[in-house]
């Protein structure tokens, strides 16, 4: 009985993850011209960001960064798309040194941002997920647990929370948290199927227990 449960989920997570890469492929096929007719680096930067061109983003932050540094302009916002942009690339390649560069990357400037705006909210995010997509795990859980002491209402940062105990495989420390987030998140659903196609949670997708929680109506024999 547990292994046509197992079965079924495994089933499902096949048809999530298919309908998700034909979502990925009609993004990709839509995605908005490049107009950089702007002569402000910061809005040429955000422009790249906005339609998905990370190394043209990257470019153009460093850019606003080094001209903030010179003039005295602010580069808060700047520090953050710079992370982001080097996670969001890094998220986009296959495994290997040059995503793990780019984590790298997003992990040195997300410090050095926070050093210099240590109540942005974002900037630390980014210094969390830095550190976990480098298995700093440590480092990462304590990073989240700062950002939701501070707001028990961060979704995100309790979201990752879940992953990291995913990928250090504390199965029931993840259950707690995702169980937490989909009863009282008004986006709930959102984070449960966004956990349902995550290969942070890849560890534990052998556990019915785990998969119960993803798949909590499916009866037994559905597929």
């Amino acid at each position: 009985m547990n292994d046509l449960f197992t079965e079924g989920i495994h089933v499902k997570r096949l048809k999530h993850h298919a309908l998700n890469l034909v979502w990925h492929l009609k993004e990709v096929k839509k995605a908005p011209d490049l107009n950089l007719d702007v002569t402000d680096t910061f809005e040429r930067g955000y422009r790249a960001y906005e339609a998905r061109y990370y190394d043209e983003a990257i470019h153009n932050f460093k850019k606003a960064i080094s001209e903030g540094n010179r003039t005295g302009k602010d580069t808060e916002l700047a520090y953050f798309y710079l992370s982001d942009s080097h996670f969001l690339l890094g998220e986009s390649l296959p495994e290997g040194q040059e995503k793990r560069n780019h984590y790298q990357d997003q992990l040195r400037i997300a410090k050095k941002g926070r050093s210099f705006y240590p109540d942005h909210r974002e900037l630390h995010k980014n210094l969390g997920l830095a550190y976990l997509k480098l298995g700093q795990l440590v480092r990462a859980e304590k990073e989240f647990n700062d950002l939701i002491a501070r707001d028990p209402e961060y979704h995100f940062a309790k979201y990752n929370l879940a992953c990291i105990y995913s990928v250090d495989d504390k199965l029931f420390a993840c259950i707690n948290v995702l169980s937490e987030l989909f009863k009282k998140s008004e986006r709930g659903r959102q984070w449960r199927k966004l956990a349902r196609l995550d290969p942070d949670f890849d560890t534990l997708w052998t556990n019915e227990l785990f998969q119960r929680t993803l798949y909590p109506s499916i009866p037994m024999f559905e597929i």
